[in-house]
This record gives C-alpha cells, structure tokens and sequence, in this order.
C-alpha cells in the first residue's frame, strides 16, 4: 500500500510539474516555431538589420502570436485562438488533448496551466495523448508515467502502529523508526498538512501603511536565478556600505558534495566495464515508448542486465567502513542538503539581522537543459520553514529599465565564445545574459576621466534596485511606478491592471494622512 502511494505521487508530481511546460513544446512543434524563428533571422540578416530590429520582427511576427494562441488554448475556445489557418490547423492537432475531459469539467482561473497544478489527477488522460501526438509527429517524447531508474536500493515503509503507534523506514542495512515520544491514550495524532500554500504569502503592494512602517529598513530584496540562485540587497543598501550576498548554484554544489560524489561512481564504474557495458545497451532502449512492443522491448533488455547492475550498486562498499557505498551516498546527500538549508538560513541572518523581512520575486522558471530550475515557490517555502518573513513583489520590467536613467534602454550585447565546447561548431557565440547595457545617450559613464561608454549593469543588480524603487514609492504614495506596472491582455484588447488598483491606493494613503493629523 505504501509503496502504491509513492507511485501514484510519483505521477502527480510529475504532472505538476511537467503538464504545462509539454503542453506549450507540443504547441511550438506544430506551429514550428524554431524553423520560423531561423528563416525569419536569415532574412533580416541578408537585409543587414540591426539586433534590435531583428529582435522586434521576431517578438510582433512569431512570439507574441505564438503566446496569445497558448492563452487561447488554455481556454479550450476556438473563438480565443487567432483566424489564420496554421494556428487552426494546430488548434486541430491538439483537439484530443483538449477533449480529454468530461463535458462540463471547467478548468480552475479558466486556464488548463494553473488546473494541471491544481487539480493534477484529472490531467492524466491529456498527458497520455500529448505522448501519443508526439510519437505520431516523430518527435522525441516524455516519461507519461515515470520509473524509477536507480539501481541502488532505497527505503521502504512499514507500518507498525498497531504495536508501537510509529512507522519504520528501512533499506535493508539502514533503519529509521518514527514514533511518538509519549504514549497517549487517544491513538495516534491525525495527520497534518506540512506544506505550505503560497497563496498565503502576501504581495508588498498589498500591506497597510502601519505594516509598511513596521518592516521599514528590515527589507531585503532578493532577485532569483539559475547560476546565481539568489542575489539578496538590503534596503539600505549602498555603493560605499554594500549589503548584499550570493548564492550561486556552484556554492549548493560544494556544499552538497556532488562533483566528489560523481567522481566516486566514475572510479567505480572505470575498474567495472561490464557495469558500463550494461548501461550503455538499455540506454539504447526508450522506456518513454508507450507502445506495448517497445516498452516490452525495454523492459527485457533491462531484466537481462538486472543481475550486474544490481550486484554492483548493492554489494559494492566503502573501503573504510565497509558499509553499502551507495546507500551510504544517498544518505550522506539528504544530510548535505539539510545542512546547506540551515547554512543558508544562517547566512542571511549573519547577513542582514534576525528580523529582516525577505521580499521575492513572485515568479519561478521552469526546468532548462543544463541547468537547474529557478526556483521560486520551493525557495520560498525553504526560508519560511527556518522562520523568515517573505512578502511578494511584482518583477515585470525590472530587468528592462535602467534604474539610472528610469528609460527601457536594457540590453544585451556582450558575445562570447560558446562555454560548450561540443555545440561550438552549431554556435561559435553566444550573448552573455548576465550583463546588460544602457542604450540611452543621455546616461552614458565616464570610465576614467577621459573615455565615455554606456553605463553597464549587472541583470540581478538592475532588478532589486528596481524592486528598491517599486518599495520606496508605495511607502511614499501607495502606488507602483507606471513603467513597472504589467498590462494585461484580454483577447486583442489592451488594458493598464492596475489603474482602479492605484486609484484606490492614493485615496487610502490620503485618508491615512488626514486621520493622523
């Protein structure tokens, strides 16, 4: 029973997390999206356009389109999807997926993105023929029911409260026993829920004025990413008394010990060919077939190789302890990454105070090849377990405009040779992320007396100055500046989100005012 339950939140999770991002690379398939990006860009280039123009072309002629249609989608209404015939076409193609539902079920928000997070059990049927539609396009397809893939024994549950009103969690070697600490004579407690729902978390822009006047000076702006996860400001910030800290995706992995990890099974598989011999023939197999033939297909090639891989991530052991090596790993990975919370935890502290207020960005990035995701809600939830405040913060246009000179002048110009060298030959350059420039002439630097270049930022820098800015004038008046307030599309109709919103804002701030004096 146990073990059935980790299997089916196995598969919620993955809906969770994986439903929307399928979703929209099955709709940029059919509207072939990379092919029309390249010919679009080769014609501009012959044209001797500038970047900024190309950028522009692609953004009105592809992406844009391309984001209204996935809005459409998410609504299951034709009369939302644009009249052109290949978006109607690959409306078509995705009929099945939409009509995996019954009759009257309405998607939470009106939106299939925000439904397959709210309610994933009912999203097994459209995930199953989103596969089906890939291998029917012949395009590489996704784990619609995933397996578990590690050769290393993990732990399993057994219950044992009728004896001792506590669980037991064993590998074989190892063992965990969860019991209470005093014996009762109600039975066991009922169970709780440990997480923590995000919708509680409250937005800046929402707090009274009293509450604003209570955090004053205890913010700490914090901006998330990939490589640098976090790049946290304090509100008092300043060019000749910095407070600031990094947390880069390199830290994690020191302190988590992955490379030193990795390097250990590597050394182990080298003196073991036949280990690699027996990896690299079901790597030659697809378990992310769903056709009875090919999956069977997998699943023999994996039972003929069971018995090496089994032995080898089983009976191999530490040279000092003698102990299972592997199992050893795991546990020593769940250690490490208890510790780099707490490390983490402490660190901000040491850095900004025992009662500074954490104020994030309300957006997170799904799952890139080569890096890890950005992770916001998990983040989030992390620094609120160990006892932080976080308040939420609206990012739109942060990283556009120059926190100098208050114009949308942000952009990327610096190319460098491609850090993968293996993909060079396909791209020798690429366009570093990270740093950004201000196109606008009237807020160009002087460098060192004599020579004037335009004013560089670093991107996560830009941001939380601007999220300094967006604090200071809600403090001041109750409003967001206009340039970072986002417009929200309904249909092809345009409207500002938060004109009313501010309106009100200004009347409640003025009220405020009048009442205290």
């Amino acid at each position: 029973m146990y073990e059935a339950t980790k299997i089916h939140t196995a598969y919620i999770v993955n809906i969770k997390l994986m439903f929307g991002q399928h979703l929209r690379r099955v709709i940029n398939i059919l509207l072939d999206i990379k092919n029309k990006q390249r010919e679009l860009t080769q014609q501009l280039h012959i044209q001797r356009a500038t970047e900024e123009r190309i950028k522009r072309m692609l953004t009105e002629h592809i992406f844009e389109p391309t984001r209204m249609f996935k809005e459409g989608v998410s609504t299951r209404r034709l009369e939302d999807v644009f009249i052109g015939e290949g978006y109607r076409t690959a409306f078509m193609e995705i009929s099945p997926i939409l009509t995996a539902y019954p009759k009257r079920y309405e998607f939470q928000k009106d939106s299939i993105y925000y439904d397959s997070k709210a309610s994933p059990h009912n999203h097994f049927l459209a995930l199953f023929r989103m596969v089906k539609l890939l291998e029917h396009l012949g395009r590489r397809s996704f784990n619609c029911f995933p397996l578990r893939r590690s050769w290393s024994p993990g732990y399993m549950q057994i219950d044992t409260r009728i004896l001792s009103q506590g669980t037991i969690h064993t590998d074989g070697v190892g063992i965990s026993i969860i019991r209470q600490n005093k014996d009762t004579t109600q039975g066991p407690n009922p169970r709780r829920a440990t997480t923590i729902n995000p919708e509680n978390i409250p937005y800046i822009h929402d707090l009274s004025p009293e509450q604003h006047e209570i955090i004053c000076g205890r913010c700490v702006l914090i901006d998330p990413g990939r490589r640098g996860l976090l790049y946290c400001m304090h509100e008092e910030s300043t060019v000749k008394t910095p407070r600031c800290y990094r947390y880069t995706s390199n830290q994690k992995n020191i302190r988590l010990k992955r490379t030193k990890f990795r390097h250990i099974l590597q050394d182990l598989k080298a003196q073991a060919p036949n280990v690699i011999a027996a990896e690299r023939e079901i790597s030659q197999t697809s378990g992310r077939a769903n056709n009875t033939t090919n999956f069977a297909f997998h699943t023999s090639v994996k039972a003929a190789n069971s018995s090496i891989l089994s032995s080898f991530y089983t009976s191999t052991v530490s040279r000092t302890s003698k102990k299972p090596l592997f199992r050893k790993l795991r546990f020593s990975s769940y250690i490490n990454q208890r510790k780099a919370s707490e490390r983490l935890a402490k660190d901000i502290r040491a850095k900004f105070g025992q009662d500074c207020v954490l104020v994030m960005v309300n957006w997170s990035a799904h799952h890139n090849r080569y890096h890890e995701h950005i992770k916001g809600v998990e983040m989030r939830n992390l620094l609120r377990k160990h006892g932080f405040n976080v308040c939420l913060i609206d990012e739109y246009a942060t990283s556009r405009y120059c926190p100098r000179c208050y114009q949308p002048s942000l952009q990327t110009f610096k190319q460098v040779e491609n850090p993968r060298p293996y993909r060079r030959s396909q791209m020798l350059t690429m366009t570093r992320h990270g740093l950004l420039r201000c196109t606008n002439l009237n807020c160009l630097e002087n460098m060192d007396g004599s020579e004037v270049m335009h004013r560089l930022w670093n991107r996560d820098v830009a941001a939380v100055l601007n999220f300094r800015r967006i604090l200071n004038n809600l403090r001041y008046d109750g409003t967001i500046p206009v340039r970072f307030t986002r417009v929200i599309r309904i249909g092809r109709i345009r409207r500002q989100a938060e004109e009313d919103l501010q309106e009100g804002r200004r009347l409640r701030q003025r009220l405020t005012r009048i009442q205290r004096k």
